[in-house]
Formats: C-alpha cells, sequence, structure tokens
C-alpha cells in the first residue's frame, strides 16, 4: 500500500514524482505554515465566537449558549494545545512526522467548524436578523479559513463542509424570501471558495515542487561545475607531466652529486670543510627548489572553492605557475619572457584577492594553448606582460602565432569547443578560465587588434596594488 501523504486522501498529482527527500520537506514546510497561522486565526475565532453569542443572547437560553461556548473553548483549547505540542516537537524533532500534525490540525479545525455547525442547525435563531449576524460571520470564517488553510487540502475539507453546510441548508429551508436567497448564497460561496482553495493549494504545492527541484539543480550544477574546474586542472597538469619530472630529477641530480661531494671528503684524512659546507649549501638550495614545485603543484591541484579569497601577489602567482610548466616550455625549445609594461611601477606589490589555484589555473592554461600553437612553428616564444590602471590588473599573454582566424573568434570561450587534433584538447580549458575570470569579478578576452594571438586577463586590483600605483 502506498504511504499516505501529506495530503490525506486528496493528494495532487503535481505532488506526486517527488523524491522521498523533497516530499517530507514540503509536508514538513506546509504544516509549519498551518501552526505559524494558528495565533492569527485563534483571535478572529474567538472575536467571531463571542460576538455572535452577544448578538444572539436574547434568542438562546442562558444554557445553550454556555454549552455551546464551552464546546467551542473546548475546541479552541484543543488546538492551542497541539499547537505547543507541534512547536516543542519541531524544535527537537527536524524531521518531524508532518503527516501526523496535519492531521491532528485537521482533527482541531473539524471541532471548531462542527460547533459552528451547530449554530447554524440546533441553535438557528427565529430572527431574520439574527441569521443574518451568522450568515455573515460564515462567510466571512469561509474566506478566512480559504486563505489560511488552502495550503492543506485535508485541513480545508474538515472546516469548510461542517462550518457551512447545515446554516446554507438550514437556512435555505426558512421559507423566508431574503434567507432562502442568504442560504444559496452561502452554500455557493462556500464550494466556490473551496475550489478556489484547492487550486491555490496546486499551485503553492507546485510552486514549491518547482524551487525544490531548482536547488537541487543548482547543487549539482555546482558539483558539475568542481568536477570539470578539477577535472581540466588535472588535464592541464597531464600536460607538465613530463616536464615536471624533468624538473624534480635535475635537482636530484645536483643533491646526488653534493652527497657523493661530502661522502668522499668525509673519507679523507683532513676533511675539506669549506667544500663540504659548499654542497650543503648548494643541497639546502636544492630541496628549497624542489619545496618550491612541490607547493606549486599541491596549491594548484587542491580544491579551494570553499576557501574565502586572500591577497594574491601577482609576482607570486605567475612564479608557482611557471614553476611546474618551466621545463616542459624549455624542452618543447619554448622561450618565455614575463615583462612589467613602461607605464607600470612597482609592479613586485601588485596584487588581486581571489583563489590562487583557479587564477593559477586560468594563467597554466592560457601558456599551454600558447605552447601548443607555436610548436610547429621555427619561432617559438611566449610573451607575458604585466600592465594594470587604478583598478585593473592587466595580464597580456602572447605568443609567436598567427592569431586566430575570424571566424572561429566567437566560439573560442564556447564549452566544448577546440580548434585541436582530437585527443589533444577537451575544449573546456578557455570555457572554464573565462568562468573563473568572471567569478573573479573579472575577464579573459582575446585581443582581435593584436597581430600575434593574445589573450588578456583582467583582474580587480586589490587595495594593497592601488596604494602602490599611487605611491609610484
Amino acid at each position: 500500500m502506498a504511504r499516505a501523504s501529506g495530503l490525506g486522501t486528496f493528494t495532487s498529482p503535481l505532488h506526486r514524482n517527488v523524491d522521498m527527500g523533497a516530499h517530507r520537506k514540503i509536508d514538513q514546510r506546509r504544516v509549519r505554515l498551518l501552526y505559524e497561522t494558528n495565533t492569527s486565526m485563534f483571535v478572529g475565532g474567538f472575536i467571531s465566537i463571542f460576538a455572535y453569542a452577544y448578538v444572539t443572547r436574547t434568542a438562546h437560553s442562558a444554557l445553550e449558549l454556555r454549552v455551546w461556548l464551552a464546546f467551542m473553548m473546548a475546541a479552541f483549547a484543543f488546538r492551542f494545545a497541539s499547537q505547543k505540542l507541534f512547536l516543542l516537537s519541531a524544535k527537537n524533532e527536524p524531521d518531524f512526522d508532518a503527516v501526523f500534525y496535519e492531521r491532528v490540525y485537521a482533527f482541531g479545525l473539524s471541532l471548531t467548524a462542527v460547533g459552528w455547525g451547530v449554530a447554524g442547525s440546533v441553535l438557528l435563531p427565529e430572527k431574520a436578523e439574527f441569521v443574518l449576524v451568522l450568515g455573515l460571520i460564515n462567510i466571512g470564517l469561509i474566506a478566512g479559513a480559504s486563505s489560511a488553510y488552502s495550503i492543506s487540502r485535508l485541513s480545508l475539507s474538515a472546516v469548510m463542509l461542517p462550518m457551512s453546510l447545515p446554516l446554507a441548508v438550514m437556512t435555505f429551508l426558512r421559507g423566508h424570501e431574503t434567507l432562502t436567497a442568504m442560504g444559496v448564497m452561502i452554500g455557493l460561496f462556500a464550494l466556490t471558495m473551496a475550489r478556489l482553495g484547492h487550486k491555490r493549494s496546486d499551485f503553492v504545492l507546485q510552486a514549491w515542487k518547482i524551487a525544490e527541484e531548482k536547488d537541487r539543480l543548482s547543487r549539482d550544477l555546482i558539483d558539475a561545475q568542481a568536477k570539470i574546474l578539477q577535472s581540466t586542472k588535472m588535464a592541464a597538469l597531464g600536460q607538465m607531466a613530463a616536464g615536471i619530472a624533468h624538473e624534480i630529477n635535475t635537482p636530484l641530480a645536483i643533491i646526488s652529486v653534493c652527497a657523493q661531494t661530502i661522502q668522499e671528503a668525509s673519507e679523507e684524512a683532513e676533511p675539506s670543510l669549506p667544500n663540504i659546507r659548499e654542497a650543503a649549501i648548494e643541497v639546502d638550495s636544492t630541496v628549497a627548489r624542489i619545496a618550491k614545485i612541490v607547493g606549486g603543484l599541491k596549491n594548484f591541484s587542491r580544491q579551494d572553492q570553499s576557501d574565502p579569497p586572500r591577497v594574491i601577489k601577482v609576482e607570486t602567482l605567475i612564479s608557482e605557475t611557471l614553476s611546474f610548466c618551466q621545463e616542459r616550455l624549455k624542452l618543447m625549445g619554448v622561450a618565455i619572457e614575463v615583462s612589467v609594461s613602461p607605464d607600470t611601477r612597482n609592479g613586485s606589490t601588485l596584487a588581486v584577492s581571489g583563489h590562487s589555484a583557479q587564477l593559477s589555473q586560468v594563467l597554466l592554461n592560457l601558456l599551454n594553448n600558447a605552447a601548443d600553437a607555436v610548436e610547429p612553428l621555427d619561432e617559438k616564444w611566449i610573451s607575458v606582460v604585466i600592465d594594470h590602471d587604478e583598478t585593473c590588473l592587466r595580464l597580456r599573454v602572447s605568443d609567436s602565432g598567427a592569431g586566430i582566424a575570424p571566424e572561429i573568434r566567437a566560439r573560442l570561450m564556447e564549452p566544448f569547443f577546440t580548434t585541436k587534433a582530437f585527443g589533444k584538447g577537451t575544449g573546456l580549458g578557455l570555457s572554464v578560465a573565462h568562468g573563473i575570470a568572471a567569478a573573479h569579478g573579472g575577464r579573459l578576452t582575446l585581443d582581435e587588434e593584436s597581430p600575434r594571438t593574445c589573450f588578456v586577463l583582467e583582474l580587480p586590483l586589490h587595495a594593497q596594488g592601488r596604494k602602490s600605483k599611487s605611491a609610484a
């Protein structure tokens, strides 16, 4: 047997096909809103009860009114107690049983509705003016219930029919022309408001379902973007693997030679301390070089989306990125030059705010693309020029290539678009780099006026860099 829905037997088709987790959240949200409206409905209910009792006090015996008032007060006491129980349960048990509390709420409403039904049938006054007062109160309660309880079909049905049907029938049967019309009006109004309430319930549930689905898709999109970011990062590192291995092997060979020098010196009758000291200094320097490469790799490969942005010196960003791609460029015979534009002073103090691994990924992608583009050429070089104005830092990465064909420039930043041979690229590098630049408040563009292939990474200059500019 299917699990009972929070909508009771009135489960909307819009509420189906929602996964159980989202279904439970929607039920809990509806029930919370139901109990949150309890206080305002209490006030309106009390005013209506005592207003009716006061106006019709001469039409009923004191005993009848007391019994009726006692019943209504008991119904309100039950609703008040159920509200306190729900608030306590929701506080201590976030994953509370929404279906149970919705049924409790509907039962409390039905008690109040039965009380009004008794007033409209057993205690219906003889005088027409009193009946009109009860009818107006009933219409007001119908309108309020249709608005307040439309998020729960079960609660809406529990209050509408028992409250309105007896009064509508008994008023209609009075035979008085005005009361007959009023009975018809109350009945039609109750049916119309109940129908509108059910429709509103469908719309509310649909909106909540869409909101839940949107949240889920947003989470999935963020996860997918993180995976793409990491995969393109690993792909870039894969391209650098041979160069990185060579970059580490070279200092390891130096350490090996120094270790042999120290060993031979220690075996001499009179060890040469200057030679040992020189070899030890060389070892320390080489270890620091390896540590820099490994540290750069570690910072680059980690996922830092959840880390807060930090101040990054541009000089450090470029140096760390080059530390694990420079050897590959050297093996390919590609010369690389990093320079500061003539208008820029104190370039070593320029800084931006963001995630260093992501910005390093952008720069590495541009360097990889440039290296692949110039590999078959006779003239192979890459240039990185640092420039900035009062608020913006610009890194211009250009190469010795002849430029990019006009017909494909507009598609460069599209995901999965690539001009490389099959198996050489994923088509995600520039797209991801473009997204990273935008996420840092900057942009990545192609300089179409440059005679060579030139990409420009623009980033907001951190206040530290602005001070340096003004100081200069």
